[in-house]
């Protein structure tokens, strides 16, 4: 099991996240919103506020399921433009994992931005963000981590999200915290400016006027070339914590474990770096071969995680 020390040393412990109607790509609220407080105007909720759920008739671009059967989820993701596939949230990433592992078939709806703000809005409440998972009975659970615990909860295999329990949800907790307030700030500088050019013009409005700033978006720009190699830098810096984690892993008999928390499958602690591995790649190739290659044990890492993803999860990266 990895020590948490060495995550708890370095992660600031006020470090929370960034107002989630801005941040749909790297922040998302914490929200489950039930059929009975939609009609009463409230909601049960983790953390914000949302408001009624009007009625229903949001339509996008499905995907298969991820088993032979649904069991009447449908999740809510970002993409870039309307009918893409292309798949950059690290949020959402971690949750398409989550149904991996469990082997949970759904419905994918991808959507952009300027959907999120508006039709999504309307469907669920004017603070959702993604990803959002719609459940059989109409409710809506937003935010990664909420899924994640909700699928530990109530799916029969849900214990392999946090195989070590308590432990496990501390781990992951301290990793969702690194990947925003750590890592995040680090590889924005490199990959807004890419993100920026895939987007449908609406998206592209918002993604520049709210959600980064203009002045920000051509400040990234214009990087000079110290500058952005500073950024690398900064991002392999980051990643020594997942190395020491995943040598940590591997200590003592073997067999000797390929996951951050020492088991025959990846968990959520795993899911959730991954997530940053996905969208980092928004960078291009150069980028992530030189940040992930930086490290043996992560590099090696992200070819099993890749390996056991799937490509039809995979070759929607960028």
């Amino acid at each position: 099991m990895t020590d948490l020390a060495a995550f708890e040393g370095i992660i600031p412990k006020e470090a929370g996240p960034a107002d989630p109607r801005v941040d749909v790509a790297l922040m998302s609220s914490s929200t489950f919103s039930s059929p009975a407080a939609q009609a009463t105007g409230s909601t049960a909720n983790t953390n914000t506020a949302t408001e009624a759920r009007p009625q229903m008739g949001v339509r996008g671009v499905t995907s298969e399921a991820m088993s032979s059967s649904t069991d009447g989820l449908v999740l809510y993701d970002l993409t870039s433009k309307p009918g893409a596939r292309q798949t950059f949230s690290p949020h959402c990433i971690k949750t398409v994992l989550a149904l991996r592992l469990l082997d949970i078939g759904y419905d994918r709806q991808r959507r952009t931005f300027h959907q999120i703000r508006t039709e999504l809005a309307q469907r669920v409440s004017d603070r959702v963000t993604v990803p959002t998972l719609e459940l059989s009975n109409g409710s809506h659970l937003t935010d990664s981590w909420a899924i994640a615990l909700y699928l530990a909860q109530k799916h029969p295999q849900g214990s392999l999200l946090f195989p070590n329990g308590a432990a496990s949800k501390a781990l992951a907790s301290l990793l969702n915290t690194w990947g925003p307030k750590i890592f995040g700030p680090r590889i924005q500088a490199l990959s807004r400016p890419r993100i920026y050019d895939l987007l449908d013009p609406a998206s592209a409005r918002y993604f520049e006027e709210e959600k980064c700033g203009k002045a920000k978006l051509d400040k990234m720009r214009a990087m000079r070339p110290e500058e952005r190699q500073a950024h690398l830098e900064a991002c392999k810096a980051a990643l020594e914590l997942v190395e020491s984690a995943l040598a940590e892993s591997k200590r003592g008999a073997p067999p000797f474990s390929r996951w951050l928390e020492g088991g025959e499958l990846p968990s959520h602690a795993d899911f959730v770096v991954y997530g940053f591995y996905g969208y980092s790649k928004t960078a291009g190739p150069a980028v992530v071969k030189e940040i992930w290659n930086a490290h043996p044990n992560v590099a090696q890492w992200v070819q099993d995680m890749t390996e056991w993803a799937g490509k039809d999860i995979t070759a929607d990266f960028l």
